[in-house]
């Protein structure tokens, strides 16, 4: 389930100096759960900073926080892979159109006066 933007995380992106921003959803489905949602979220950005590196690498690394509490771990599995694929969406997305042609350079060709013999 879709939802919008509540917020964004500025999150050093692995494969620039800049910052990526990433747009948090407004609800999860840990809401409930402080704690599980604020995991939910960390793992989210993280998930989604790593889908701009085009890389399949798929580790959660350590989610030693979670550990005896099953809510919370599934909030980091789930978050993690939930911004990995809104993240390949988004840069997909991007990638395409960057790769569309621009309207201003298709369509009619410019006219041109038509060629003059002395």
């Amino acid at each position: 389930m879709a939802s919008t933007p509540e917020a964004t995380a500025n999150v050093p992106s692995l494969t620039e100096s800049t910052e990526l921003t990433v747009p948090l959803p407004a609800q999860t489905q840990f809401d409930g759960n402080p704690k599980a949602r604020a995991a939910y979220l960390e793992f989210y950005a993280m998930g989604y900073r790593l889908a701009a590196t085009d890389s399949e690498y798929t580790s959660l690394g350590c989610m030693c926080g979670s550990e005896g509490d099953a809510e919370r771990y599934e909030a980091t599995v789930s978050g993690f892979f939930a911004g990995k694929e809104a993240g390949s969406a988004a840069f997909a997305n991007k990638r395409r159109q960057n790769q569309a042609p621009s309207t201003a350079t298709s369509g009619t060709p410019i006219a041109t006066p038509p060629f003059r013999q002395r």
